[in-house]
């Protein structure tokens, strides 16, 4: 009942070791993932750069220290962790760039923002409707202020409450119960 069973799992991946962290001192086949981790984020970040609207509206320093930031924690965390996290990230950021230059394709933030843009300007409201817009709200302030009067002396009980007159029916038999 107290025996151990050792699992063995073959970690191995076209020759290489994905359970081995790479080592900072010996220089094996393993360090090829951390490289490709912080090449590809590199990578990633520069593209992103170019295309996202986010990045464009940024500063460059903003983008070049968040860009070098993203780069040394892909290498860092690709080179204490064992090799199959490095490569987890590296394929995670080669996805990232096929799927940035997809939507790029597909929806171009530069088109996008023109059409955003004219549809906005089509949903501006004028000077006039601004005003009606107020002088309605300050008709429904009253109102409701009288609402609020006229339940305050009703005195009642139990209140139902609903949006439309066409839900008594659904209710009737519990208001009325």
């Amino acid at each position: 009942m107290g025996d151990k069973v050792a699992v063995l799992t073959n970690l191995n991946f076209f020759g290489i070791n994905l359970g081995v962290v790479p080592s900072l001192t010996n220089i094996t086949i393993e360090w090829f993932i951390p490289l490709a981790a912080g090449g590809f984020a590199l990578v990633f970040c520069l593209i992103n750069n170019k295309l996202s609207p986010g990045a464009m509206t940024q500063s460059s320093r903003a983008n070049r220290g968040m860009t070098v930031f993203t780069v040394l924690l892909s290498l860092y965390f690709a080179f204490v962790m064992p090799a199959g996290v490095g490569l987890y990230w590296a394929v995670g950021n080669l996805f990232a760039i096929a799927i940035t230059f997809i939507f790029e394709f597909i929806y171009s933030p530069r088109k996008v923002a023109r059409s955003a843009v004219i549809y906005l300007d089509s949903k501006q409201k004028t000077a006039a409707e601004l005003r009606d817009e107020k002088a309605q709200k300050k008709v429904l302030s009253t109102r409701e202020k009288g609402y609020v009067a006229r339940f305050k002396q009703a005195e009642k009980e139990l209140v139902f409450y609903a949006l439309s007159s066409g839900q008594y029916k659904f209710y009737k038999n519990i208001i009325e119960s």
